[in-house]
């Protein structure tokens, strides 16, 4: 193989899943020494590639290509074998073991029998580690490291199998400024040492800094792949949206009194966030992978680990140090994985809708089934609960009457939320109900009562349905759009920062 082929080629590779194209005919190539961007928005297929790369996925139809090597379809053993290191966002270390375990975890070094040579692999390891200049010893337990840390450390595990491609899923998503550009600078490394890179990320400035050339997906199709020095972030910005941002639709044209106010609030790895929700708006946080958008509601609503700042709703004035007490101050969250926190799977439509209330509907502390049963039978014509039933269990609704039994929790007659946090309220939904879900949330907001915080990582959502948007990156809102402003395109470039 000459320098001027290619160490990776994917051809005309197609996947579905069921009815659904996840990969339409996508083709690219990586070369020798080169960093290869991808990107993509949510749901572009960046996932399902990588997936069909390491052997998760067997493609329908098409070639992968690494050094000269050709096949159809590859296993993750033969992916390894053929060269292929990836390094997923759950990095697949073993936390509990050290260091050196880990970097010769499945190719351990022994003495003669069934032991393992502690030493040799602690001295080979540190060796292999000294590249990066890493502030640890190989003797150190995974889990005693940040998080930059341990990311060294499964890149050094991937090189001690000599790759030909080393893929990098949204490498920087937990990584702070300063991690991210060490990060940037160990791979400028690699690369000069002929190393082919594929580098999925997020954020265009990551792209400008560190990566040759640029592809990106959009739909399962590759909509543009060329120089990054000779492709401008707006053709970029295009790309991933699909089009240029258009105006969204009239949505209130005015708000009432503050209800909840935001200050200087920051965890861990979010803030510190300043921002204020009104009566009558529904508010959009916009952010992609890793952006803190889920940390800050949880943060919000006393589920979240908050250092500092705080939260004020006229009669508080804090941080929430627990749900209870959020909720007697009229807050109230539906998370986005809904089944495993939100609901109760086996427990019927009524029981979890009105999950919250049984204390109120209560008579000397023994349930009304009556005042249960008229609670729930407004509630759920008022939201389009079907089938309306009941006694059926929440587990066998559609995903789109699931999210309306969530919202019932807090909407019913009995509660008196009037702030509503919903992190990602239509994921797993189809389109239909999605529309259903926009006009239920902005009914919430039309009698000038309440407020309604969204987060999400799709741009059109946060169009369809939000007055405002705060633009999270990092944990930073880096911008607040509204009116006229806020457009698909407008949120994506704001992001990409």
């Amino acid at each position: 193989m000459t320098a001027s082929q290619p160490r990776l080629t994917v051809r005309s590779l197609r996947k579905s899943f069921g009815a659904s194209r996840a990969l339409s005919d996508v083709s690219l190539d990586i070369m020798p020494g080169e960093i290869h961007a991808l990107l993509g928005h949510n749901g572009a297929g960046k996932s399902t590639l990588i997936g069909c790369l390491g052997g998760a996925y067997a493609p329908d139809h098409g070639e992968i290509v690494v050094d000269d090597k050709r096949s159809a379809r590859l296993t993750p053993v033969e992916a390894i074998k053929s060269g292929i290191a990836i390094i997923y966002q759950s990095l697949g270390l073993v936390p509990s073991l050290s260091v050196a375990d880990n970097i010769f975890l499945g190719r351990e070094l022994r003495t003669k029998g069934p032991f393992l040579s502690k030493r040799r692999q602690r001295k080979l390891a540190n060796d292999a580690l000294s590249r990066f200049q890493p502030s640890f010893d190989a003797s150190v337990k995974v889990e005693t490291l940040p998080v930059a840390e341990q990311q060294v450390v499964a890149i050094t595990k991937a090189m001690q199998r000599t790759p030909s491609v080393l893929i990098l899923d949204e490498p920087t998503a937990a990584l702070s400024e300063t991690e991210a550009r060490a990060l940037g600078t160990r791979l400028r490394e690699l690369r000069s040492q002929g190393l082919a890179i594929l580098y999925v990320t997020h954020l265009l400035k990551e792209v400008y800094e560190i990566a040759d050339r640029v592809t990106v997906l959009r739909d399962g199709k590759v909509v543009l792949s060329g120089q990054v020095a000779s492709t401008p972030k707006e053709r970029v910005v295009e790309a991933i949206a699909g089009r240029k941002g258009e105006a969204p639709a009239a949505k209130a044209a005015s708000h009432g009194a503050r209800l909840v106010g935001v200050h200087e609030l920051a965890g861990p790895r979010f803030g510190p966030v300043t921002f204020d929700l009104h009566a009558g708006e529904v508010v959009g946080i916009y952010g992609l992978l890793g952006s803190g958008r889920t940390e800050i509601l949880e943060a919000i609503f006393g589920r979240g680990s908050a250092t500092t700042g705080s939260v004020s709703t006229g009669k508080h004035l804090g941080v929430f140090k627990d749900p209870a007490r959020a909720i007697r101050h009229g807050l109230a969250l539906v998370p986005a994985e809904r089944m495993k926190q939100g609901l109760l799977p086996p427990m019927s439509n009524r029981d979890n809708a009105l999950l919250a209330s049984f204390d109120r509907l209560s008579t000397f502390g023994f349930r009304s089934l009556a005042g249960e049963r008229d609670t729930y039978r407004d509630i759920a014509t008022s939201l389009g609960i079907k089938p309306g039933d009941p006694a059926i269990p929440v587990r066998s609704l559609s995903g789109g009457n699931q999210q309306k039994v969530m919202l019932a929790r807090w909407l019913n007659r009995t509660q008196h939320a009037h702030t509503l946090l919903l992190d990602e309220p239509t994921q797993g939904i189809d389109v239909g109900v999605r529309r259903e879900l926009y006009a239920l949330l902005r009914r919430v907001v039309a009698e000038q009562t309440r407020t309604v915080l969204v987060t999400s990582s799709d741009p059109e959502e946060i169009c369809a349905v939000a007055d405002r948007a705060l633009v999270l990156v990092r944990g930073r809102i880096v911008r607040e759009l509204s009116g006229p402003d806020l457009t698909e395109e407008s949120l994506i470039s704001a992001a990409h920062l």
